[in-house]
């Protein structure tokens, strides 16, 4: 019953805009993305899913890319870069370091106007920025772009 109430007002104009005008102000923040490990757990690197278009007909689908991440109100989030419980001692430092590698390089891939490589002044809107300092988080907002930003493991 609460599902069909929440559908029927998804539908209502009225609601949309004011769900847009909410998640204008205060977007979502996604506070724990595991993209990184999904993609070492299917042997793909960071550097070859386009982000910038749905990535759920892939051979493997992703749960991430920036046309679903804006279309949820979705404004930044912190990427995981996690690893499994059981992995200990210099393995455990080797696979975390190998992670924050991936989440670098996956923000880089994410970050590019073109898939080339090539990074030039006025990057397109709708791409993922990796704010390097928390003082940097508001820029991905003025410019349109998701902000992403490695998270720690826990």
């Amino acid at each position: 019953m609460l599902i069909a109430l929440f559908l029927a007002q998804a539908a209502d104009p009225a609601v949309t805009r004011r769900v847009d005008s909410v998640l204008a102000r205060a977007p979502i923040v996604d506070g724990h993305n595991d993209l990184p490990w999904e993609l070492r757990d299917t042997g793909v690197t960071p550097e070859s899913p386009s982000l910038a278009t749905d990535t759920a007909a892939l051979p493997h689908p992703l749960q991430t890319d920036l046309p679903r991440l804006k279309r949820g109100g979705v404004g930044g989030q912190f990427w995981s870069v996690w690893i499994p419980a059981d992995v200990t001692g210099p393995r455990a430092v080797e696979m975390t370091l190998e992670q924050i590698d991936r989440v670098h390089r996956l923000v880089a891939r994410a970050s590019r106007p073109d898939g080339d490589g090539a990074h030039r002044r006025g990057r397109p809107p709708d791409r993922a920025d990796g704010p390097r300092r928390l003082a940097d988080r508001g820029r991905g907002r003025a410019s349109d772009r998701r902000a992403a930003v490695g998270a720690a493991p826990v």
